[in-house]
């Protein structure tokens, strides 16, 4: 059935279902059948990851739009517009959801009814998002940029010397790890880049 909906981009569980961006839609299957329980279109390509908690699921577009879908039938619940693309994926924490957009700045957004909470200009398109506790890492096409989840202020920049990063993972002692485009590993220290 995917072949007849589009792309398929990368997926998020709950305890029940797997949620993923195919072609323009955000669709739910079942995890035990595979079987498509619904498909909610979107106006342009889903393609970053989304989040999930057992009620919503939470997906960016390449339509600017961060969407809040409830989980079990994929209705529509609040969409939040961005000034460019949401590739990045969705990071959910604490009735917050965080995303990046190639508008160069990343959002904290309420669960609950879309409302911006904060909003930082990271000075160039957001690829991806982690969060550490209570860090957001931004990685962009030209940095990461550290951002303390609560307050949404900057805490560090670590410029990519032209070499385009991953999304970091968090290390076995506790740095974060980035592989990218100069093909070697690379540590950051969480506490100042």
């Amino acid at each position: 059935r995917s072949a007849e909906l589009g792309e398929v981009g990368r997926f998020t569980v709950n305890d029940e279902d797997l949620f993923v961006g195919i072609g323009q839609n955000v669709a739910c299957l079942r995890i035990k059948s595979g079987a498509l329980k619904w498909a909610q279109p979107t106006q342009q390509l889903v393609t970053g990851r989304p989040a999930a908690d057992a009620r919503h699921v939470y997906a960016g577009g390449v339509d600017s739009f961060v969407y809040a879908l409830r989980a079990h039938d994929g209705h529509v619940r609040w969409r939040f517009k961005t000034n460019g693309p949401v590739e990045a994926n969705l990071v959910l924490a604490s009735g917050i959801v965080y995303a990046g957009s190639h508008d160069q700045k990343v959002y904290a957004l309420d669960t609950a009814e879309g409302e911006k909470i904060w909003a930082l200009d990271v000075g160039a398109p957001v690829v991806a998002l982690t969060l550490v506790g209570n860090l957001l890492i931004a990685s962009t096409l030209a940095a990461l940029v550290a951002v303390d989840a609560r307050s949404g202020a900057a805490s560090w920049t670590t410029e990519s010397q032209d070499v385009r990063w991953t999304a970091p993972s968090l290390g076995t002692s506790g740095e974060l790890v980035v592989t990218g485009t100069d093909l070697k590993l690379t540590a950051v220290n969480l506490v100042d880049g």
